[in-house]
């Protein structure tokens, strides 16, 4: 179901700084404040800036922009708005002058929301399966419109000697199982996956499924619980 909407974007860029653990000198962190892992404080209050470039100054600007407050800045919810104002106001006091929509510092953008209807179905072996129940669907990145095309099961994922070649993959949609987990070290057993690689066998097991079915329509991997 398509949802086209548009956003505004601040036509800036932010540059951030690498701030070193040494540079204590920049910090007003009191003894019991809590740090992140790069040894800065997880909130800095706000302070005057200067007319010269510093850490200091950069800081100030990050932490209001990276704020909970700014609600990650995603689009195109309020929180995006919010942000892209806070970056005008900057660029306005800085006495810049607007290259964007209208005379302004902003630039509108065509924005489009994929979601799987409700409507959407799944039937196996004649046995209808309910969405969000039976079935979840999820995407590691863009997703595209499929329609009008096969789907054939294509094996194991993260086991080659299972799938089907790539000219059965051709221009279908393939549909591979979840390799059940074996204890490390078992005949046959396949390595386990990491990071973004999931169940299937981490950077290895997708390179393979890339390569051999570069020509289908789509690839799903469907797991159990």
């Amino acid at each position: 179901m398509l949802n086209p909407r548009s956003i505004l974007r601040a036509a800036a860029l932010v540059v951030i700084p690498t701030i070193a653990a040494a540079q204590t000198g920049i910090r007003s962190v009191q003894p019991s404040a809590r740090v992140n892992q790069y040894g800065n404080p997880e909130k800095r209050a706000p302070r005057p800036t200067a007319s010269a470039i510093t850490a200091a100054d950069l800081m100030t600007r990050i932490y209001i922009f990276a704020d909970d407050s700014m609600e990650g800045r995603d689009a195109p919810y309020e929180s995006n708005a919010r942000g892209n104002a806070y970056i005008v106001r900057e660029l306005m006091r800085l006495g810049l002058k607007p290259a964007g929509d209208h005379g302004t510092f902003l630039q509108q953008l065509p924005y489009v929301r994929r979601t799987v209807s409700s409507a959407s179905s799944l039937v196996v072996d004649g046995a209808p399966l309910v969405m969000g129940t039976d079935f979840i669907v999820t995407s590691r990145g863009m997703p595209k419109i499929i329609g009008g095309v096969q789907a054939i099961y294509g094996g194991v994922a993260g086991n080659p000697a299972s799938m089907i070649t790539a000219e059965q993959a051709a221009n279908r949609f393939v549909v591979l199982s979840a390799p059940v987990p074996i204890a490390e070290g078992a005949a046959g057993a396949i390595p386990a996956g990491g990071g973004r690689g999931g169940r299937g066998g981490g950077a290895g097991a997708i390179g393979v499924l890339a390569l051999r079915f570069a020509g289908a329509a789509g690839i799903a991997t469907v797991s159990g619980d």
